[in-house]
Protein backbone atom coordinates (compact mmCIF):
# COMPACT_ATOMS: atom_id res chain seq x y z
CA UNK A 1 0.00 0.00 0.00
CA UNK A 2 1.14 3.54 -0.72
CA UNK A 3 2.23 5.80 2.12
CA UNK A 4 -0.69 7.58 3.78
CA UNK A 5 -1.02 11.29 3.20
CA UNK A 6 -1.30 13.64 6.15
CA UNK A 7 -4.98 14.17 5.25
CA UNK A 8 -5.63 10.40 5.43
CA UNK A 9 -3.93 10.21 8.82
CA UNK A 10 -6.03 13.12 10.08
CA UNK A 11 -9.18 11.44 8.71
CA UNK A 12 -8.30 8.24 10.58
CA UNK A 13 -7.85 10.20 13.81
CA UNK A 14 -11.16 12.04 13.27
CA UNK A 15 -13.01 8.77 12.73
CA UNK A 16 -11.26 7.27 15.75
CA UNK A 17 -12.54 10.14 17.92
CA UNK A 18 -16.05 9.12 16.82
CA UNK A 19 -15.30 5.74 18.48
CA UNK A 20 -15.62 3.76 15.25
CA UNK A 21 -14.10 0.27 15.07
CA UNK A 22 -10.74 0.08 13.19
CA UNK A 23 -12.28 -2.16 10.51
CA UNK A 24 -14.94 0.47 9.78
CA UNK A 25 -12.29 3.21 9.66
CA UNK A 26 -10.16 1.06 7.32
CA UNK A 27 -13.09 0.63 4.93
CA UNK A 28 -13.87 4.34 4.90
CA UNK A 29 -10.26 5.41 4.37
CA UNK A 30 -9.28 2.53 2.09
CA UNK A 31 -6.42 0.98 4.06
CA UNK A 32 -5.81 -2.05 6.28
CA UNK A 33 -6.95 -2.41 9.91
CA UNK A 34 -3.29 -2.76 10.91
CA UNK A 35 -2.50 0.59 9.30
CA UNK A 36 -5.41 2.17 11.17
CA UNK A 37 -4.19 0.68 14.46
CA UNK A 38 -0.65 1.95 13.84
CA UNK A 39 -1.87 5.47 13.07
CA UNK A 40 -4.06 5.50 16.19
CA UNK A 41 -1.31 4.01 18.39
CA UNK A 42 1.17 6.63 17.21
CA UNK A 43 -1.20 9.60 17.40
CA UNK A 44 -1.46 10.22 13.70
CA UNK A 45 1.90 8.77 12.71
CA UNK A 46 1.78 5.46 10.86
CA UNK A 47 5.24 4.23 11.92
CA UNK A 48 5.54 0.75 13.37
CA UNK A 49 7.77 0.62 16.43
CA UNK A 50 9.93 -2.23 17.69
CA UNK A 51 10.87 -2.53 21.36
CA UNK A 52 14.03 -4.21 22.63
CA UNK A 53 15.54 -4.61 26.09
CA UNK A 54 19.30 -4.08 26.29
CA UNK A 55 21.53 -6.25 28.47
CA UNK A 56 21.57 -3.44 31.08
CA UNK A 57 17.75 -3.51 31.28
CA UNK A 58 17.10 -0.30 29.33
CA UNK A 59 14.12 -0.54 26.95
CA UNK A 60 14.72 0.97 23.50
CA UNK A 61 12.13 1.93 20.87
CA UNK A 62 12.90 2.13 17.16
CA UNK A 63 11.03 2.33 13.87
CA UNK A 64 14.12 1.37 11.86
CA UNK A 65 15.67 -1.95 12.92
CA UNK A 66 18.47 -1.72 10.36
CA UNK A 67 19.75 1.67 11.57
CA UNK A 68 19.22 0.66 15.19
CA UNK A 69 21.23 -2.54 14.71
CA UNK A 70 24.11 -0.59 13.14
CA UNK A 71 24.11 1.94 16.00
CA UNK A 72 24.11 -0.86 18.59
CA UNK A 73 26.64 -3.05 16.74
CA UNK A 74 24.07 -5.84 16.29
CA UNK A 75 22.77 -7.81 13.30
CA UNK A 76 19.28 -6.77 12.19
CA UNK A 77 18.25 -10.32 11.22
CA UNK A 78 18.58 -11.38 14.86
CA UNK A 79 16.59 -8.38 16.07
CA UNK A 80 13.82 -9.34 13.63
CA UNK A 81 14.03 -12.89 15.02
CA UNK A 82 13.69 -11.50 18.55
CA UNK A 83 10.69 -9.49 17.48
CA UNK A 84 8.98 -12.48 15.86
CA UNK A 85 9.66 -14.69 18.86
CA UNK A 86 11.75 -17.25 16.97
CA UNK A 87 14.64 -16.58 19.38
CA UNK A 88 14.46 -15.41 23.00
CA UNK A 89 17.76 -13.55 23.43
CA UNK A 90 20.58 -12.26 21.26
CA UNK A 91 23.82 -10.97 22.82
CA UNK A 92 21.84 -10.27 26.00
CA UNK A 93 19.10 -8.36 24.13
CA UNK A 94 15.46 -9.47 24.28
CA UNK A 95 12.10 -8.38 22.93
CA UNK A 96 10.26 -5.81 25.02
CA UNK A 97 6.74 -4.42 24.88
CA UNK A 98 5.40 -0.94 24.38
CA UNK A 99 3.90 -1.12 27.88
CA UNK A 100 7.36 -1.85 29.38
CA UNK A 101 8.84 1.08 27.45
CA UNK A 102 6.08 3.42 28.69
CA UNK A 103 6.49 2.19 32.27
CA UNK A 104 10.28 2.73 32.11
CA UNK A 105 9.93 6.22 30.68
CA UNK A 106 7.19 7.30 33.08
CA UNK A 107 9.56 6.51 35.97
CA UNK A 108 12.47 8.51 34.50
CA UNK A 109 12.94 12.22 34.49
CA UNK A 110 12.60 13.82 31.02
CA UNK A 111 16.40 14.00 30.68
CA UNK A 112 16.71 10.23 31.15
CA UNK A 113 14.04 9.14 28.67
CA UNK A 114 15.35 6.79 25.99
CA UNK A 115 14.32 8.39 22.72
CA UNK A 116 13.48 6.86 19.37
CA UNK A 117 16.31 5.01 17.64
CA UNK A 118 18.81 5.39 20.45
Amino acid sequence: MAKLSQEEKERIMQLHKQELHPSVIAQRVGCSKETVRNVIRNNGESKHFYFFQAPDGTIHRTSNVTDFSINQNLESRYLYSLNSGSIITYKGWSKATEEEWIRQNSQNSPAEVTHLDE
